[in-house]
């Protein structure tokens, strides 16, 4: 848990510097995982690009929906949440691979999007253990953890105590649900995508219940934001799949 470093006489957060990392590992996992499937090409690329691009903002846009308690934090408050990105992409990607490509993308294309998202969420999730947000509920368990004094977990609690690592939970995971993507896309598997989704949107919906939840952050029937977006791709995902043609799987390809 160290939240700055020293590089050449200057403090920099760990958070930046292993969210950037992330970014860049994302973007050449992403088009590793095109290039070794036979898939990358400039249109295929640009769809990625442009998709990643358009569902940028909707991280931040999340997090001041939850949180923000006036407008002026609403415009120029801080802090995002990767759910936001994830569930913006799953809409965007579809619109956009089908304008430059002409076509939508099957399971398979969609489900290297995994690759990106995984690899990105495993280091920002190490971000924020190393500075100590998004930290979790009091927690007597395995694998709990305890941040010293100065941190933001010292600093609400008041001391010492043993909590959910809910930073940890998060990146680790993402190890299991992208080997699981990626053995499902190695394998031909139609179902490459949905594990991703389903996967992922699991992970956040879990974490969130053991996370601290500040009073001021918007609920709704006792649910996070971040976790009613993960049960929304996970409905929309089980739903589309459902509808599918068996006989056809391979080969129909449908929006979103």
């Amino acid at each position: 848990m160290y939240p700055t470093i020293f590089i050449f006489g200057k403090e920099i957060f760990l958070y930046d510097i292993l969210v950037g990392i992330g970014t860049f590992a994302g973007a050449a996992a992403l088009l590793a995982a095109l290039f070794f499937g036979g898939l990358l090409n400039k249109k295929t690329a640009a769809a990625y690009a442009l998709s990643i691009v358009l569902s940028l903002p909707f991280a931040p846009l999340l997090r001041r929906i939850a949180e923000a308690e006036s407008v002026s934090e609403f415009i120029c408050g801080s802090g995002s949440h990767f759910m936001g990105m994830v569930f913006a992409f799953y809409f965007i990607f579809p619109k956009v691979y089908k304008k430059i490509v002409k076509q939508y993308p099957d399971e398979g294309m969609k489900g290297i999007s995994a690759f990106y998202f995984c690899t990105q969420h495993f280091f920002s999730r190490l971000g924020c253990y190393s500075l100590g947000c998004c930290f979790g509920r009091p927690y007597n368990g395995v694998f709990a953890v305890t941040f010293p004094y100065g941190t933001n977990p010292y600093m609400h609690y008041g001391e010492e105590i043993p909590i959910f690592p809910t930073q940890l939970f998060e990146a680790f995971s993402m190890i299991i649900v992208l080997a699981l993507t990626a053995f499902l896309l190695c394998k031909k598997r139609k179902y490459s995508h949905l594990a991703f989704i389903i996967g992922f949107s699991a992970v956040i919906f879990i974490s969130e219940c053991f996370m601290y939840r500040y009073d001021f952050v918007r609920t709704v029937l006792g649910l996070s934001l971040p976790q009613i977006c993960a049960l929304i791709l996970i409905i929309c995902s089980i739903a589309k799949m459902r509808g599918k043609d068996p006989n056809r799987c391979k080969t129909e390809i449908f929006n979103g």
